[in-house]
């Protein structure tokens, strides 16, 4: 007797104008999203409602971060977020405040970018950087070298300056591996921020 294959094929919802899968994962397919992105947060108010989302990767800060740049607000920026994270879980969490609520309670420092330790060695004319176990070295960025960077950044992206200036001022360490954690990649770009406007004087009005 042949036996009849159940139909697997996650199904989805619509909210919005978007698309989301409302179907829960195997254990082999949560397994599989760990692999693919890092570290999944999921979520079970014990009601039924459950909710799996993945941390967001550069691309899709970058989108959140552009959008903010246009005049959205911090919700928006938080919405989209956590709309662009989700990989599975019931509608309830987008409809029902007090769920969306509590969700984006955890997610949010979840999700924040960490501070990368900054210091200057004298002896060596560098700033050591670390982050999440990384630790890299970099040349002050000279005027000439953030103009260039800003010239290359011709779409204005977010980080894009930052991303290019990097690589101009990267002088020791694992530059490459460093880009394989959006998330340690992201905390050097901010501290590069930094470097670029370290206050060494200090102007007083007369």
């Amino acid at each position: 007797m042949t036996q009849i294959k159940e139909n697997t094929a996650p199904e989805f919802f619509t909210h919005g104008e978007q698309k989301y899968r409302s179907t829960p994962p195997s254990k082999e397919e949560e397994a599989q999203w760990k692999v693919t992105f890092g570290e999944v947060l999921a979520a079970d108010d014990g009601e039924g409602h459950r909710l799996w989302l993945r941390r967001p990767d550069l691309p899709i800060m970058r989108v959140a971060i552009a959008q903010f740049k246009k005049g959205k607000t911090t919700i928006d920026f938080e919405d989209l977020l956590f709309k662009s994270c989700w990989l599975a879980g019931n509608e309830a969490w987008l409809v029902n405040e007090d769920l969306y609520e509590a969700a984006l309670n955890e997610f949010e420092p979840w999700v924040e970018i960490p501070d990368a330790e900054t210091r200057f060695l004298a002896d060596e004319n560098l700033y050591e950087l670390k982050v999440k176990g990384f630790v890299g070295k970099v040349a002050k960025p000279s005027r000439r070298q953030r103009k260039q960077a800003e010239k290359r950044n011709t779409a204005n992206k977010p980080f894009g300056t930052e991303m290019h200036l990097l690589e101009m001022i990267w002088q020791e360490g694992d530059l490459n591996g460093l880009r394989q954690d959006d998330f340690a990649y992201m905390g050097v770009l901010a501290a590069i921020q930094e470097l670029k406007t370290r206050k060494i004087v200090e102007l007083v009005k007369k």
